[in-house]
Formats: structure tokens, C-alpha cells, sequence
């Protein structure tokens, strides 16, 4: 539904629009919920807010800022920027919010005009009872386990098993009406206690302190072999981030269909992000990347975009894989991936940290929100139970990417978004200084196994004889060697070699190819025997001089007669003919000889010619 809409709106970014469509169809709708919601895309261009901007416009901003709220509250936010400081960023947030209450009170104009009048929801009294019952007989031990701060995530989650199968078993002896439900209803037994260790004891699950980040570690360099490599660990999460340096065509080249719509057709860098079972202590199949892994990842590496340079030879491929997680691995791989571009060698701007932060709110019997507790760096089990995961990542300077997921309510206030922006900010800092402890700024030379890229002149005289007829010397070059060699312009080719010794085997023929050779002078009109050494379908290639590379002779200077192909006049390799030379092409290079400028004119009676008989053997 959003392409119909934007092929009516070209000059407008239409791709939230299918948001709003689908609030509108539930506003008219006998659907019964919380809405309506309105969303709006922001841009920055020279410290100007634009409201939902054009092509153009989202082009040469600095950031792309997406904000869906409903009435009161904001409900989910993605953005990717450019080094934006925290106040100008919060200030398009609120914008955005503003901007987003336009739209809501039109969807409730629109539901007064067309809307049908909403079925009414009732909650299942049995599972508030059941949940009821399973708070008061089982929080207590899940209590118990979940704060002992000596156990790992495994081990809770061990300890807790147990407690789940008799629960289980006990409530469903007690509600046989109703086994299905047993399962959710325990669910709600560890929401229950983290909600009351955050917002009656103020504390954590981990003995943390609210702004508190989880024990770092870094290291870089691992594998020699690797262009760059960082392992990354915040607590028990864990990412191995790895560089590999590739060439320009090596980019990613997006399909047909989204380069149509507008999309970039190459991408020079590329970070996949993967989440093997295992690092959750799961046995299973390494399948295709689901959405949460391709939503992760596309996260990391907006985060990571802006910092690396535009005018970069390579095409970079960031491959992240968490190795244990317990939380945040998406910015744990922003964290990682900035560590090993640094010791690829690549020139980035800056250092870049993501950092994850959570909410617990009390509300009011009418959903207001009277008491609220952020949690900096959250880990798995406070994402899982808490009412936010509010991702900011960023330099020392400023944001980078930003993403909202609201969880359990409906929706976050802007004090709310205030007050995690300047913790995740704050938390940056913290970690920027762990990363810098291990490496502070990118190697100024990368590794012996580095690849190498060259770019060389080639003399427009000299470009036929480097190229060769059809690319044939490029070919070779590649074939032999192993170096990719392209044409960038017409006097530009690009070099490519996975290792010095190979770009330096490879410049050597390109030397070879270009090095001067003395041929004897021809005038313009000078007649030359020459030797046929190789038939082709539109023409042959002779010999003018011995060492000298072969000249084509094109069919249409062989007679003054159409002649389609060479064997139309009996020519075989090794014959040889005398043609006259007629210069140099000014632009090429390429040596013009004709052996029709050579025979006389028609003749009245008709057309000359040719006895095959009189070619030399």
C-alpha cells in the first residue's frame, strides 16, 4: 500500500505510510485498541528540521529520523545520523511527536465520519485468576533465584525449570477448564518480581545500579590471517567481529526492483550479522538469517556507516556473530565491528559504542504513567520483562542510530526519551573509554596479507596496445596472475592483487605491455608486406613489424568489392599482402592499414575484382 501512495506523492519519502494506512483501517474498523497512531519521518539540512522531506532533501541530511506516536505517547523511533548532538536530536524526536499529532486527530475526525462502532473486550476473568494464583504460590522461590547474583543466565534459567514444571502441573489440576493457559500465566510470575525488585527494592536482577554498565573486555588482532578482527564482551554477551577487504566489485549489488524504486545499487560495505543457537545454549540448524537477525544487523551497521570513509578502495565486508548473549548483542556488535575496522586499517572518523537502555513505569488504573526507573545497559531477562529497549548508539561527538521498541504499554513519554538519551550518552563515554584502552584510533598500516589497489595511467597512443583486440591482454592478465584489472575511464585502470607479490608480478606486465618499442618509421601512404597470423570473423590480424603486437586488417579495407568474411576471398593464416599504412587514430591509437586504398578504381564495365590466386604463400 505505501508504493500506491508514493507513485501519487513521487517527491515525498512515502515508506512510513503504510503505518498510517493500517491505524486508519483500524479506526473505521469494529476493531477495539489504544490507537489511533500517526508517523512522520524528520530530516536535519544546516541545522533546519524538515518535516516529512523530499528525496532530495533526505539526501543531503544528516539525519533520517522516523517517529510513530500516538495521542500522548511516542511508540517507536528509528533513525540513522550523522554525528547529531543529543539536544538537536531529542528536538526532531519532539518534532516528529508534534508533527504526529496532526495526523492522529485527523484518523479521529475520520473514525466520527465513517467509523463503526467498536465490539467490546472483555478479559478472561479465569487467567486474572490464575495469574493471580501462580504470584501468590510461586514468587517467592522465583524470587529467590532470580536475585542471587552467583548465577549465570544458564544456571537461572536452570534452576527456574523446575519451578515451572510443577507450577504448571499444579495449575492445571487447579483450572482444568482452562490447561492452556497454565504456561502464560507463570510467565507472569517473573515479571512480577523483577517489576518489584526495580520499583519497591530499587535495585537489579545482577546487583547493578541503575546507570551501571556490565563488566568490558576487548581484544583485537586474534587471527593473523583476518584483515581485522575484535572480540567483544559486556557481561555475558559476546560478539567476534571479523574484516575482510575485497574489490570494488565485490560490492553488494541490489536487485533490479529496488534499484528501480530508488534504492542504492551497490553497497562497499557490508556487515552480516549472525545469532547461532548456540550462543542462547541451543542445539539447532543454522538456518537463513531471520528477521530479527537482517533487523539487527541492518541496525549495526547504520551505526557504523557514517564513520567510514566514502573514498575508500575496498569494499568492506563486517561479518559479526555473537558468540554468547545475554542482552544488547546488536550493540555489542556495534561495538566489535568499530574495534575491527580500526584494526583493518581502515581510516574511520571515529570510535563508535551502542549501548541499550530499559524501563520499568508504574501506571495509574487509567494508564497514566506515575513512577518510572531506566535501567542503563540492560541484559536479557530486564529486556524481556521491561517495558522498553531503548538502542542509541554513537561517537564521543554525537548520535549515530537510534532505535524504540515499547513493550507492555502504550507508548513512552518525551521526558522519558529525554532522560534515556543523555544515560545512553553518558554510558558512551564509559565505554569509548574501555574500547580506546585497547585501541584508540586505526592502524596506520594494515597487514602483510592486506590486499593491495593501484590505479595506473595508460597514454591514450598506447591504450589499444595494452588492452589488447577484444581485451585480450586484460584477460590474460587476470587468468595468469590472479589480479583484477578494470577500466575506470580512458586513460585509468584499476588494480586489484590479495597480496603484493601478485601486484608486483602484475605491474610487471603491465610495463611489458607498455614499455616503448623501436619500430621502424612509416609515413602515412607507405606500403608494407605483411604476414596473416590469425583469421577472424571481421577481419585478420597481421604482422607489420616481427615483435610488434598485431594490427587488424578489417574487412571493409580488404576489396573494393563487400566482402563479409576473410574466407570470402580465400585469406589463410600465413599468407601474406601488401597494405598500406594511413596513420594513427588520433583518440586510440590504434594503427589504420588498408589493403583496398592499394587496388585500382572500378573499372566502367563494372565493379574490380579479386583473383585469390595472386596472394603470396
Amino acid at each position: 500500500m505505501g508504493r500506491s501512495l508514493s507513485v501519487l506523492c513521487p517527491k515525498v519519502m512515502c515508506l512510513f505510510t503504510v503505518c498510517i494506512l493500517a491505524s486508519a483501517a483500524l479506526m473505521v474498523s469494529d476493531i477495539p485498541w489504544n490507537g489511533p497512531v500517526g508517523a512522520v519521518r524528520v530530516a536535519k539540512n544546516d541545522n533546519r528540521l524538515i518535516v516529512n522531506p523530499t528525496k532530495k532533501e533526505l539526501l543531503a541530511s544528516d539525519l533520517d529520523l522516523v517517529v510513530a506516536s500516538a495521542s500522548d505517547r511516542i511508540l517507536m523511533i528509528e533513525a540513522v545520523a550523522s554525528d547529531v548532538d543529543q539536544a538537536a536530536f531529542y528536538d526532531a524526536i519532539e518534532l516528529g511527536h508534534q508533527e504526529g499529532q496532526k495526523i492522529v486527530e485527523a484518523m479521529n475526525e475520520l473514525r466520527l465520519l465513517a467509523g463503526q462502532p467498536k465490539r467490546t473486550f472483555q478479559r478472561s476473568e479465569i487467567r486474572k485468576t490464575m495469574e493471580e494464583e501462580a504470584i501468590r504460590r510461586y514468587s517467592d522461590q522465583v524470587m529467590e533465584i532470580l536475585t542471587d547474583t552467583t548465577k549465570r543466565k544458564i544456571e537461572s534459567q536452570r534452576s527456574v525449570r523446575p519451578v515451572r514444571e510443577q507450577a504448571v502441573q499444579e495449575l492445571q489440576e487447579l483450572f482444568p477448564t482452562a490447561t492452556d493457559l497454565a504456561e502464560s500465566a507463570f510467565s507472569c510470575v517473573s515479571r512480577h518480581c523483577f517489576r518489584e525488585v526495580v520499583l519497591k527494592r530499587r535495585a537489579r536482577f545482577d546487583g547493578r545500579g541503575f546507570s551501571d554498565l556490565r563488566p568490558m573486555n576487548c581484544q583485537v588482532d586474534l587471527k593473523q590471517p583476518l584483515h581485522g578482527s575484535c572480540l567483544f564482551q559486556r557481561g555475558e554477551t559476546q560478539v567476534f567481529s571479523t574484516v575482510a577487504l575485497g574489490s570494488p566489485k565485490s560490492a553488494l549489488k541490489t536487485d533490479l526492483i529496488e534499484a528501480a524504486m530508488g534504492g542504492a545499487k551497490e553497497e562497499e560495505f557490508i556487515l552480516h550479522y549472525e545469532f547461532p543457537p548456540f550462543c542462547n545454549n541451543v542445539i539447532g540448524p543454522v538456518l537463513q538469517h531471520n528477521r530479527r537477525e537482517i533487523g539487527h544487523g541492518n541496525l549495526a551497521e547504520r551505526a557504523l556507516l557514517h564513520v567510514v570513509p566514502e573514498e575508500f578502495p575496498f569494499t568492506i565486508r563486517l561479518s559479526a556473530q555473537v558468540l554468547e548473549s545475554n542482552g544488547s548483542s546488536s550493540m555489542a556488535t556495534v561495538c566489535a565491528g568499530s574495534l575491527a575496522l580500526m584494526d583493518a586499517a581502515v581510516p574511520v572518523s571515529s570510535a563508535v559504542a551502542g549501548v541499550a537502555c530499559g524501563l520499568v513505569c508504574q501506571e495509574s488504573d487509567d494508564g497514566d504513567i506515575v513512577d518510572y526507573t531506566l535501567l542503563t545497559d540492560i541484559s536479557g531477562i530486564e529486556d524481556s520483562l521491561g517495558d522498553m529497549d531503548f538502542k542509541v548508539a554513537g561517537t564521543r561527538h554525537g548520535i549515530t542510530a537510534c532505535q524504540l521498541d515499547v513493550k507492555r504499554i502504550r507508548g513512552v513519554t518525551l521526558p522519558i526519551i529525554r532522560d534515556a538519551l543523555q544515560a545512553a550518552t553518558s554510558a558512551h563515554q564509559t565505554v569509548l573509554d574501555v574500547m580506546d584502552s585497547t585501541l584508540s584510533e586505526p592502524r596506520p598500516e594494515g597487514k602483510n596479507n592486506r590486499p593491495i589497489y593501484e590505479i595506473i595511467e595508460v597514454p591514450l597512443p598506447k591504450r589499444s596496445r595494452f588492452v589488447g583486440v577484444g581485451g585480450y591482454n586484460l584477460r590474460k592478465i587476470r587468468k595468469d596472475i590472479g589480479v583484477e584489472i578494470d577500466n575506470i575511464d580512458e586513460t585509468k585502470f584499476s588494480l586489484f592483487a590479495t597480496t603484493p607479490e601478485l601486484m608486483e608480478e602484475a605491474k610487471q606486465c603491465v610495463n611489458t605491455l607498455l614499455k616503448d618499442i623501436d619500430f621502424p618509421a612509416l609515413e602515412p601512404g607507405a606500403v608494407r608486406t605483411v604476414k596473416i597470423k590469425e583469421i577472424r570473423d571481421y577481419g585478420v590480424m597481421v604482422e607489420l613489424f616481427p615483435g610488434m603486437p598485431n594490427v587488424l586488417l578489417h574487412v571493409r579495407e580488404m576489396d573494393r568489392k563487400m566482402v563479409y568474411h576473410p574466407s570470402d576471398m580465400g585469406l589463410q593464416v600465413g599468407q601474406t599482402l601488401e597494405v598500406k599504412y594511413l596513420g594513427r587514430d588520433p583518440t586510440t591509437g590504434r594503427i589504420a592499414i588498408s589493403r583496398k586504398a592499394l587496388l585500382p578504381p572500378p573499372t566502367r564495365s563494372g565493379t574490380h575484382r579479386t583473383n585469390p590466386s595472386s596472394f603470396k604463400r
